[in-house]
């Protein structure tokens, strides 16, 4: 990460933003009865939150279960769960917040696909040309994982395209499961 060390600003690079709280807590932005928190803080990277509720991965907009919508603007992340989480449950989040710029590319927001279930790909169409070098952050249920080129046994990494179609490749015998999120992180 490159910052001016005179204004702390970050010039070049990306933060990741880790936070936790219980439910409920005299300082907790959710007492058990509220739906909505707000996040506020600078360069928001768009589409890079990410939310667990008592260590589980949450999913995004699902009607049968907990789950979670957000809105961004450059300084907030509104957070709306479909219920209230329940005091003493830990809520646990992060995000990107800064500005990369590299040979003119810069951050785009943070692509996201909630699996439906024995899909052995995932397409996004916002990658078709984007090399495996400007492919920042590969993310696969919470964890971050290698995207690589070729034939793809590795349990730890996703095989990638190289930006023909924006397809990324579950390993080999593997599949993708319900709700497991999808997102990256790029540059163009």
């Amino acid at each position: 990460m490159v910052y001016n060390t005179n204004t702390g600003q970050i010039l070049n690079g990306l933060m990741p933003v880790h936070y936790q709280f219980t439910v409920g807590d005299v300082d907790a932005p959710l007492d058990g009865t509220d739906t909505t928190f707000v996040i506020n803080d600078s360069r928001i990277v768009a589409n890079s939150f990410d939310l667990h509720l008592d260590g589980l991965e949450t999913p995004e907009s699902q009607s049968n279960q907990v789950s979670y919508q957000e809105i961004y603007t450059t300084t907030t992340i509104i957070v709306t769960f479909n219920q209230a989480p329940q005091v003493g449950q830990i809520v646990r989040y992060q995000y990107l917040k800064g500005l990369s710029v590299n040979n003119g590319k810069q951050t785009q927001p943070t692509l996201k696909y909630t699996c439906i279930g024995g899909e052995t790909d995932v397409t996004f169409s916002d990658l078709v040309n984007v090399p495996i070098g400007d492919i920042l952050t590969l993310v696969r249920s919470g964890n971050v994982i290698q995207p690589v080129i070729g034939t793809n046994a590795d349990m730890n990494a996703l095989q990638y395209d190289n930006g023909a179609l924006g397809k990324f490749f579950a390993p080999t015998g593997d599949i993708f499961q319900a709700g497991e999120i999808i997102q990256v992180l790029y540059l163009a």
